[in-house]
């Protein structure tokens, strides 16, 4: 498994497979253990306690809050406790016991972080977003040097606000206590990329990919900021080289393909062979079928064009812009009624699509009708 793919997934997930057999076996172990210490005496909640975080890590959540709820009646005032109950719950997907537990936690323990985290990761889940920022942003004041905590409020910063100036800064304080997370460091790079800074983007995957050199989503995220930036030369061989690591990806030799078509001249023959291939590795792929129908259509063959356009609007009966397409071939042979019933199923699939409105509103221009191509005019800007 790629590096970089490794470090992402390990964000969201605690364990590789062989690694919880060998928990699963050590809890097994240490369960034993506890319930002979329980056995000697069953009055010891840390004995109940660490019992059932043994359980926890075996995936046993309901013996687990069993013994939390009696390490608790023995010692009802530990935050540590109740808040790891709540954590048993929340795996449970018992969302308002979990919540209840948290409260409780940092209501003894106004500086518990565990609970700060694991109730923001809660708030996150229900949607609640604007409290889960609040505790992001207790457990970077309780503890500012958790690089997880940054981490969080940066993907909240980006992903749910937008922000990306305020997701990079975090991003950035959390590579500073963990320089080698290439994970948030993947996600920097994407937040440049999205706000636009390409430049900056593209030196970010390019030092990830001296770390990670087998990871094909580098080459295509770097190619397609190379493309924006017009430098077409390098985006195709960034997706060659990430054809090369998948050469079993249609979406690759499309994308591929778009940029050869961009280039003109000698790309147009290079950029039908690659769309192609694309509906050759997947003949459902809608994407292919429009693009190269697009590419018939710019070079005068519309009915070419237009079969792959059927086949587009087969493949996703909800392709706003294969319909548009198709309504230019029916225009072209000037039937405006299919036409119109093209751009308008475009529109109602996609309500900003302005080509679709000046496409339409130049059909109802043709055929008389100002009022409606004035209208669609009006909408297309």
């Amino acid at each position: 498994m790629p590096k970089i793919l490794q470090t992402i997934r390990a964000l969201f997930s605690s364990n590789e497979n062989g690694e919880k057999d060998e928990a699963q076996d050590s809890s097994k172990d240490e369960i034993d253990r506890y319930s002979q210490e329980i056995k000697a005496n069953p009055y010891s909640a840390d004995a109940y306690y660490n019992r059932a975080k043994e359980y926890d890590r075996s995936g046993d959540y309901e013996k687990a809050i069993a013994d939390y709820d009696t390490a608790i009646a023995i010692e009802p005032n530990s935050a540590a406790m109740i808040c790891d109950r709540g954590y048993s719950y929340f795996n449970l997907e018992k969302y308002d016991e979990a919540l209840k537990d948290y409260d409780k936690a940092i209501a003894i323990d106004r500086a518990h972080a565990s609970a700060y985290y694991w109730r923001a990761k809660l708030y996150e889940l229900l949607g609640n977003y604007e409290k889960a920022l609040a505790d992001w942003n207790k457990l970077i004041e309780i503890e500012p040097n958790a690089a997880d905590a940054y981490y969080r409020r940066a993907l909240f910063y980006y992903h749910r606000f937008g922000d990306h100036k305020r997701a990079i800064e975090d991003f950035d304080k959390a590579l500073e206590i963990k320089p080698d997370w290439a994970g948030v460091r993947y996600e920097r790079a994407q937040a440049y990329h999205t706000m636009g800074a390409l430049e900056r983007a593209i030196e970010e995957y390019t030092e990830i990919i001296k770390v990670d050199p087998d990871y094909t989503q580098l080459y295509s995220d770097r190619g397609f900021a190379n493309y924006y930036l017009r430098r077409y030369e390098n985006a195709i061989a960034d997706f060659s080289q990430a054809i090369k690591l998948d050469p079993n990806s249609a979406e690759l030799y499309c994308n591929r393909a778009n940029i050869y078509f961009a280039m003109k001249g000698n790309g147009t023959k290079l950029a039908l062979e690659d769309y192609n291939q694309a509906i050759k590795l997947d003949s459902d792929f809608a994407m292919p079928y429009n693009n190269r129908g697009f590419l018939y259509f710019q070079v005068g063959d519309f009915e070419r064009a237009f079969a792959d356009y059927e086949r587009a609007i087969k493949a996703d009966p909800n392709f706003a812009r294969a319909y548009n397409n198709r309504g230019n071939v029916y225009n072209i042979r000037k039937d405006y009624d299919k036409a119109i019933d093209d751009y308008t199923r475009a529109i109602e699939l996609e309500p900003n699509y302005a080509d679709a409105y000046v496409n339409r509103g130049g059909v109802y221009k043709e055929s008389g009708d100002i009022k409606a191509a004035i209208n669609d005019a009006l909408k297309a800007k």
